[in-house]
């Protein structure tokens, strides 16, 4: 295939050539694209591992803590007694 050249001597490339730049751009577009999104998901992905770990390490947490409580509220409930503090005026504090 030939290059056209212009009367200014520049060169101009076929409709043909025009089309071949075109789909290796877009080729290069739809690549660079595909490899982005495979490492989004590939960060999401750790995100998510990272996020499931911690929400399971809490819930079982909580699930401790309500065994805790269940467990107290089979006890008998102890009692205790609580006496206000009797404060004395000083008798001194009138002079």
């Amino acid at each position: 295939m030939r290059s056209r050249a212009t009367e200014a001597g520049r060169y101009t490339p076929s409709l043909f050539t025009q089309s071949l730049m075109r789909v290796s751009n877009a080729l290069r577009r739809v690549q660079k694209s595909e490899v982005t999104a495979v490492e989004d998901f590939e960060r999401w992905q750790l995100r998510w591992t990272a996020r499931r770990d911690q929400i399971a390490r809490r819930l079982t947490l909580i699930d401790s803590q309500l065994q805790e409580l269940v467990d107290c509220r089979n006890q008998p409930p102890q009692l205790m007694l609580h006496a206000p503090q009797l404060q004395l005026a000083d008798p001194f504090d009138s002079f």
